[in-house]
């Protein structure tokens, strides 16, 4: 696996990181409410454990 350095000071790379973190937020959501609605700690906790 090659290892570049990301350049985090242009628009486009920051763009794409937000977009990234939105998604990944709105997974998180899904899989909580998911979890809440049915009684499933399986979901819940894997809502809780996005890193």
């Amino acid at each position: 696996m090659s290892h570049q350095k990301i350049d985090s000071s242009s628009t486009e790379s920051r763009g794409t990181f937000r977009i990234v973190l939105v998604l990944n937020a709105l997974l998180a959501a899904g899989f909580l409410f998911t979890g809440v609605i049915a009684d499933s700690n399986a979901l819940l906790a894997n809502g809780l454990d996005k890193k």
